[in-house]
């Protein structure tokens, strides 16, 4: 490629619009639940969860179908990246209170 096409190029993808990312997706623990509790994303698909933790207590959220393991500290919030999933109902839980503190996402 000769420099005149390498420049114009580059000049084109500095002149692009950058891509927007989409909002998170956001999901409230509290001391016995989350909220909502039911999640719906569409399938293959990356997306972001925005765990806001109003709990007093530091809480671990896990999804190990979804490969997702994160600490949040009480009263903190954390942005959990997640990769493209299958169609499928994935369980999500906060491994501490996992017997009674659950939700699942819905991948469509």
């Amino acid at each position: 490629m000769n420099s005149a096409k390498l420049l114009l190029c580059a000049a084109a993808v500095c002149l692009a619009a950058p891509l927007q990312a989409e909002t998170p997706i956001e999901v409230t623990l509290g001391d016995s639940a989350f909220e909502p509790a039911e999640l719906k994303v569409p399938a293959g698909r990356a997306f972001t969860l925005l765990v806001h933790n109003t709990s007093a207590a530091v809480a671990e959220i896990e999804a190990k179908e979804m490969k997702i393991e994160k600490i949040v500290a009480a009263g903190a919030d954390i942005l959990i990246n997640v990769r493209a999933q299958d169609a499928g109902v994935y369980l999500f839980v906060n491994e501490y209170k996992e017997d009674t503190v659950f939700g699942h996402i819905t991948v469509e």
